[in-house]
């Protein structure tokens, strides 16, 4: 479990380095839009099966 731990982090710390941000932003940013995505699609699914209009 530590292993995966210190790749997430070695993840963020080598985006933040690429494109010279703090690695906080970029896990602030997955926090906030990776639920957001998925409730998106979830509700779009839904409506789909339902054939209620997706407008």
């Amino acid at each position: 479990m530590e292993n995966i731990w210190n790749g997430i982090k070695n993840y963020y710390i080598t985006l933040g380095r690429n494109y010279h941000v703090d690695p906080l932003i970029f896990l602030g940013i997955h926090l906030v839009a990776t639920p957001l995505f998925m409730l998106t699609v979830a509700w779009l699914i839904k409506n789909y099966r339902q054939s209620k209009s997706i407008e």
